[in-house]
């Protein structure tokens, strides 16, 4: 998914153990896994950049981010679950709508196929029967 796409690109979540949605429905809003900073393996990544909508340790927040907006990752985290969960909602709700309209597409599909045989075996007994006619003209 696209998700573990990005779990694999950015470096800061790279480590991070990606779940199905179904399995971890119960886990929304909990926090028990300690991520370090990887600019200093033996910090733990405490507060979150606003400016640079990023996770950072207190030793980067002092020297990296000196000016920049920062709230622990914890408030970080109550500020962006509302928001993931209405899209996490809205995802569901299309792939929902997706799935009915290739069910329809499906349907649609099937009764071409069946229609255009039907057609065409119209047409092939259409096409005989001509060819019978001609022939017997002919004689």
């Amino acid at each position: 998914t696209n998700c573990k796409k990005a779990h694999v690109k950015i470096p800061l979540l790279k480590n991070h153990k990606v779940e199905e949605l179904s399995t971890a429905e119960g886990l929304v809003g909990e926090i028990d896994e300690v991520l370090f900073c990887p600019a200093h393996p033996d910090k733990t990544l405490e507060l979150y950049c606003k400016n640079c909508e990023m996770a950072v340790c207190l030793l980067c927040a002092l020297k990296n981010h000196p000016m920049h907006n920062t709230e622990s990752i914890q408030e970080a985290l109550n500020h962006i679950l509302p928001d993931i969960e209405k899209s996490t909602e809205k995802i569901e709700n299309n792939i929902f709508t997706l799935e009915v309209q290739i069910g329809s597409l499906y349907n649609t599909s099937q009764k071409t196929k069946e229609s255009y045989a039907g057609k065409r075996l119209e047409l092939s007994e259409t096409l005989q029967r001509v060819t019978n006619r001609l022939i017997e003209v002919n004689r």
